[in-house]
């Protein structure tokens, strides 16, 4: 949709549709299918918008400012952050069990980055 950063028109089997992004998620053309989270839509903060406006309005829930998006924990530094789908938050670890890593890397969230990156690239978040 040219006028909206929140809706686009899909087609499937020859009959289009019109689609609105969930909450903190928005379309993206050139990232619909390689980086899409839920159905062909991004995260707001890596979606490129050009000229069409976004609605970037929070819907809150506990633990999630928008119902699609990954947030810290808390001010500070944490090995983990919080993925919110649909508004439910689940807590996620910088480092999940791999056995292709055998050792602990010591990742933490960078909010910024909006993933885990190494500590002392972080010491202006305490770690």
């Amino acid at each position: 949709d040219p006028t909206s950063c929140n809706r686009f028109y899909k087609c499937e089997d020859g009959v289009a549709s019109a689609e609105v992004c969930e909450n903190g998620l928005l379309f993206d053309k050139a990232m619909a299918l390689t980086d899409a989270i839920h159905n062909y839509c991004v995260y707001n903060w890596k979606a490129e918008c050009g000229e069409r406006p976004a609605d970037n309005t929070p819907e809150s829930s506990l633990g999630c400012e928008y119902r699609f998006g990954l947030f810290p924990l808390g001010d500070g530094c944490y090995s983990s952050y919080v993925k919110c789908e649909f508004g439910e938050a689940s807590e996620m670890p910088c480092e999940a069990e791999n056995p292709n890593v055998p050792e602990v890397l010591g990742l933490a969230y960078d909010p910024a980055m909006h993933s885990c990156n190494w500590p002392d690239l972080l010491t202006d978040l305490g770690c």
